[in-house]
């Protein structure tokens, strides 16, 4: 086993591999091209075959990413070409952070902090800070950003469970489907002894009756990667209900041509989405009515 392992750890530094019209490539580190490296010997490929299957189970390797769009790939073919979408919330400006908090106003822990008491037994209470604006100003008072800072050092969960609420409830609402904290194991009758309501109906259709800021979406999939400061954000594709949802590029020159599409009517849809300032104040709109009930 041992033995393996070397000629592995060889394999990456100086081996090659060859693709499938036959052009010969170093290995150069890449751990995917094992499989496909020259003169491995039989321990070693059973090593390597071990390796692929144990890094399958483990978040952020290579094979999890290849589950991951073969996934997104069946998807493709399900609910037509999606949009490519990146939610990115800010742990250091949120007030969503601070009010998932889970701080007792009267925690004896607080008065050995390095901050203002106040403040923190403020952080503790049910309705600080407010998540909603007021009608007459688009501000929302937040603690100072040192505060927020050393209340997140303190509490790194909440910061977590902030990036939930955005990924499954505020981000699917923005366009138009239904989610809830249990999808997709929802769509299960049971799922670890609970009985749940399934988001998805008969057609595999997870949108609302009226839709989102950029019309109807039939579901989407999405993969969670931490950036370099440690905040998650979300890589995702929307399947907007279009005209582009199933149709090639040829589909769309014949509707074109026999006028069941105009050009006038696509860029009246791009423009709809598309204007700088009015999709921003619909998709506020909309997410501001809908989740604060």
């Amino acid at each position: 086993m041992c033995a393996a392992a070397a000629e592995l750890y060889s394999v990456l530094q100086s081996g090659s591999y060859s693709t499938g019209n036959g052009k010969k490539h170093a290995v150069a580190g890449d751990i995917s091209k094992l499989k496909f490296a020259h003169n491995l010997s039989p321990e070693a490929k059973l090593l390597q075959r071990n390796l692929s299957h144990v890094s399958s189970q483990v978040n952020g390797t290579h094979e999890v990413r290849k589950k991951i769009g073969d996934a997104l790939l069946g998807a493709r073919i399900v609910y037509g070409e999606p949009l490519f979408v990146t939610v990115s919330p800010s742990s250091r400006h949120s007030g969503l952070v601070l009010r998932l908090s889970r701080v007792r106003p009267e925690d004896p822990t607080l008065r050995s902090e390095d901050m203002r008491l106040g403040e923190a037994q403020l952080l503790g209470s049910a309705d600080y800070p407010s998540l909603h604006a007021c009608d007459d100003t688009s501000l929302i008072d937040l603690p100072d950003y040192d505060v927020r800072q050393k209340w997140q050092a303190k509490d790194g969960l909440c910061g977590i469970e902030a990036f939930r609420v955005w990924a499954f409830r505020v981000f699917p609402l923005l366009f138009g489907m239904r989610t809830c904290p249990f999808c997709p194991y929802c769509n299960h009758d049971t799922h670890d002894n609970v009985t749940y309501a399934p988001c998805q109906d008969i057609f595999g259709s997870n949108m609302l009756p009226c839709g989102g800021f950029c019309g109807g979406s039939d579901a989407f999939g999405a993969a969670v990667e931490h950036q370099h400061d440690g905040n998650p954000h979300l890589h995702a594709h929307v399947h907007l209900v279009n005209v582009y949802q199933h149709s090639t590029i040829f589909d769309l020159a014949n509707k074109l041509r026999s006028g069941l599409i105009n050009e006038t009517m696509l860029k009246s849809f791009h423009m709809a989405i598309c204007i700088i300032g009015d999709a921003d104040r619909l998709a506020f709109n909309f997410c501001h009515n809908h989740y604060s009930k």
